[in-house]
């Protein structure tokens, strides 16, 4: 079996109890949610798509629940300019 630099780095970790052995092997420990593409801004030097396209609150809430559910450590939001997704406090609340 080939030697990864992250698997010596968890195993080491939970030599030492630092994290817990199932964490590491049941979820991924940071999730990054693109909420959408929208920005206020109109840079020139922008590549990022542009898209009217956002994901439902109760899909995300409803993601958010089954990551928790699974050990999650962290969640990040994304895509565009996030604060200005409708419901993004209340999301930020949920999360």
């Amino acid at each position: 079996m080939r030697s990864f630099p992250e698997r010596r780095i968890h195993e080491d970790a939970h030599e030492r109890h630092l994290i817990p052995r199932t964490s590491c092997h049941s979820t991924t420990p940071q999730v990054s949610i693109a909420l959408w593409n929208r920005c206020d801004l109109a840079c020139a030097h922008c590549y990022a798509p542009k898209s009217r396209d956002e994901l439902r609150f109760d899909t995300i809430t409803r993601w958010l629940a089954e990551l928790d559910a699974h050990g999650t450590l962290g969640i990040g939001f994304g895509g565009g300019e996030r604060t200005l997704y409708p419901e993004f406090v209340k999301l930020c609340c949920v999360a």
